[in-house]
């Protein structure tokens, strides 16, 4: 549950934002269904506000997201990589500062548009002995 909190904290700001309750909210998902469909469905769960998800990959959300500009019915763009997110990151409102607070800022934009909810550490593995 502790690991949805991030993500049901800034939809439920967005949906409070939007200020239509009759409206489900929009995602637009770059990051895997198998990952996040148990995120939304928590949400949705203990909300009871109804979720709409668009998956597919970042770059092409993003394009689909500059396409459609104002008229966009996106609420949430969930993108798994910063090159998209950039990209897209002047069409965001900034997030209240009440949330903003709670990440670090260096997980944030500098506008205060968007946080990092989660983060990948890579790692390389060789072998130091010679033959």
């Amino acid at each position: 549950m502790k690991r949805a909190f991030p993500f049901m904290a800034i939809a439920a700001l967005i949906v409070s934002a939007c200020g239509s309750g009759d409206d489900p909210l929009i995602i637009y998902s770059g990051r895997s269904e198998e990952l996040v469909q148990p995120l939304i469905d928590t949400f949705s769960a203990e909300t009871g506000i109804e979720v709409e998800v668009r998956y597919s990959g970042s770059t092409e959300l993003a394009a689909t997201l500059l396409q459609e500009g104002d008229s966009t019915d996106a609420d949430v763009f969930f993108a798994q990589d910063p090159a998209s997110l950039g990209s897209v990151a002047e069409m965001m409102r900034s997030l209240p500062s009440d949330l903003l607070s709670k990440v670090e800022s260096k997980f944030t934009d500098e506008e205060g548009r968007w946080i990092g909810i989660s983060g990948r550490i890579r790692t390389f593995v060789y072998n130091t002995g010679t033959d």
